[in-house]
């Protein structure tokens, strides 16, 4: 995460940024900004993972507080554009198991899930479901997806769908799409039960893929009632396939469905495609197949010249361009710093920042003060990336700025210029105004600051702010003394907020001197955050023990893996066996050998099941685990216990 890049937390940083789009002759906004919406109204939130649960609490104050959706419906309007909410078609979140926020859990996961678990796709035994999809062939799956587009489409122009899914649960691509009526009308089909039987790929993938079809004639026609349009995302190398997420580009989750966009196309069942990863041929074939089919073609980057001829349009990326690149389209002078147009004042600056133009520091720091959010907000990157050591006491000032971004721009520029007294003024401006945005780019700027003011980092871990205690404690990972160890193990015992503990546990756990010693002390604490990161950290020590140690540590884990068995009542029990499994299994031989043991029990199911996923079905904290269909086939029928049915997390996680 970028916290200082991030500007849309305001009435003004909104009005400008939209403000500066129709200057570039922007004639509609694609707007992710309703989908945080949704999650927030109809996910559950995890705390096991502290930073990105933070995170959504502040897009909850952003959403019910700042109502930044309603203000930004109202700058596309009110500046001659349309404005389009961003959705993804198969992003429903996750189970707790599945990498892809760095550690374990997952970070959220929709509340129709875990109402619905047969409407996610599951795997050829119905039993691994898949993180993030739900099977379109189920008519309650898409009617609920209508009836929620309908709900938050009603202010906007229209919805554009992403059709990637933001995790890496995923082992080898054909793992998932054997619901029972894909599987039912595959058989009545081709007389073939696919879940044992050799079949036809191409016919299950374009199989899968009528039903998204039939999703789209479905709200195509419901969308179009209320005058909306429906907008489709598609990568220009693999158009007939969902799209790929981060460095696995081939599938996702979601599996080999066969997107049939020509026939979408000709019977005007999506009114825009747009093309990302464009290969320059894509919108020239969607041009052919539409023919006189009043469709949108839209592409990321200039069109060419056939592209243009064939009636696409060019789409800016704004988070490159607008909000961190340029402010204005037109050509720039040192001598507008002066001017009375903010776009160009702040494109000054930001060629300044680049060393495109030569700026007196004394003269940025004057911009600091100016009436424009953008630009005090560039003024102080740009002091930053000048290192105006002279100019330490503008940047300190600005953390009382009444925009929230630009106190997140002068904490991240403390991080690159600071003096001896900039540690204590912001702490003292995180004792004032904690938000999520300040915070961490505080955190980065007191771990910058650690050599020359260690002691006031320790001092604040006693501070009666919640807000610096975190920064403080988050920011010594990389001490080494004594004071520091023997302060964080006080706030790992005695802190009353689990995420000041949490984070203490953090820089301990990296010490060799203190890691065994705050471990053993957090597996003991009251919340499952402090305790499966405690779990955490003796999986990444456990090489290094001695045997006594590992003989000390091993019973405490085996005998927590064991509470995760039927009956299980703990907050987490539909995931975190993963992390205690994962842990013990760190241990070598002799962890794997009490897990094997586990899975060939039978008198608690739940537990065999545990044991079985963490040894073959394995899942690492963070990036796929990747293997063969063949392989999985293999281990499942050599290895898997009776399955005991699936655990979901409780309904009431909110945050």
């Amino acid at each position: 995460m970028n916290y200082d890049i991030t500007p849309l937390d305001s009435p003004a940083t909104i009005d400008a940024v939209f403000q500066g789009m129709a200057s570039f002759g922007a004639k509609r906004v694609y707007w992710r900004g309703e989908q945080d919406r949704i999650w927030i109204e109809r996910a559950i939130f995890r705390p096991e993972l502290p930073l990105y649960y933070d995170y959504w609490v502040w897009e909850r104050h952003l959403n019910e507080t700042v109502k930044t959706n309603e203000l930004a419906i109202a700058a596309a309007h009110r500046n001659g554009m349309q404005i389009y909410y961003y959705d993804g078609l198969f992003e429903y979140g996750s189970q707790g198991d599945a990498p892809g926020c760095g550690i374990l859990p997952y970070q959220a996961e929709e509340r129709v899930r875990i109402e619905h678990p047969e409407w996610v796709l599951c795997d050829r035994w119905g039993e691994r479901r898949s993180p993030g999809p739900l099977e379109y062939a189920y008519p309650g799956a898409r009617k609920q997806l209508i009836e929620r587009v309908l709900h938050y489409v009603e202010p906007y122009d229209g919805v554009a769908f992403y059709t990637y899914a933001e995790n890496e649960g995923y082992r080898y691509p054909e793992e998932f799409g054997f619901n029972e009526p894909i599987v039912r009308e595959f058989k009545r089909r081709y007389g073939v039960d696919i879940r044992t039987q050799e079949f036809d790929r191409d016919a299950w993938y374009r199989l899968r893929g009528e039903y998204v079809t039939q999703l789209f004639r479905e709200l195509h026609a419901a969308l179009s009632k209320k005058g909306k349009k429906l907008s489709i995302m598609v990568y220009g190398e693999a158009p007939n396939v969902p799209m790929g997420w981060q460095r696995y580009t081939a599938w996702t989750t979601i599996g080999p469905i066969r997107m049939d966009y020509e026939q979408w196309i000709r019977e005007g069942i999506v009114d825009e495609i747009l093309i990302l990863h464009n290969d320059g041929k894509l919108a020239v074939h969607i041009a052919e197949v539409k023919k006189d089919k009043p469709l949108s073609i839209i592409v990321l980057g200039a069109a060419n010249e056939a592209e243009s001829k064939a009636g696409a349009t060019t789409m800016t990326d704004i988070w490159f361009d607008v909000c961190a690149g340029r402010t204005t389209p037109a050509a720039v002078t040192a001598a507008d710093l002066t001017s009375t147009d903010w776009a160009k004042r702040a494109q000054v600056l930001i060629d300044a920042a680049r060393g495109a133009l030569k700026l007196d520091a004394a003269d940025v720091a004057k911009a600091v003060s100016d009436p424009h959010v953008l630009v005090r907000r560039q003024a102080l990157r740009t002091l930053a990336a000048m290192k105006a050591g002279d100019q330490v006491a503008v940047i300190e000032n600005a953390l009382d700025d009444h925009e929230n971004s630009v106190r997140a721009a002068a904490a991240a520029a403390l991080a690159i210029v600071n003096g001896p007294d900039s540690a204590a003024r912001l702490l003292q401006a995180l004792g004032r105004d904690g938000a999520f945005q300040v915070k961490n780019a505080a955190v980065s700027a007191l771990k910058a600051m650690l050599a020359k003011s260690e002691p006031k980092i320790i001092a604040g871990l006693a501070d009666s702010s919640e807000a610096v205690r975190e920064a403080c404690a988050r920011a010594l990972p990389a001490s080494t003394s004594v004071e520091s160890k023997n302060a964080l193990m006080e706030v790992l015992r005695r802190d009353p907020d689990y995420r000041v503990r949490y984070y203490a546990l953090a820089a301990l756990a990296g010490r060799k001197d203190a890691a065994l010693s705050a471990c053993r002390l957090a597996l003991d604490d009251r919340t499952t955050t402090v305790q499966l990161a405690a779990v955490r950290g003796f999986g990444k020590i456990a090489a290094t023990m001695s045997e006594s140690q590992a003989a000390r540590i091993m019973p405490s884990l085996v005998g927590l893996f064991r509470t995760y068995g039927d009956g299980c009542k703990r907050s987490d029990a539909a995931w975190g066996w993963r992390v205690v499994g994962n842990s013990i299994a760190a241990f070598g031989e002799k962890g794997k050998a009490q897990l094997e043991a586990f899975r060939a029990q039978r008198e608690d199911k739940w537990l065999a099941w545990a044991a079985y996923q963490v040894l073959y079905v394995p899942q690492a904290d963070n990036g796929a685990t990747l293997t063969t269909e063949k392989e999985a086939v293999q281990a499942h029928t050599k290895y898997a216990p009776p399955f005991p049915g699936w655990r979901v997390d409780k309904v009431s996680g909110g945050l």
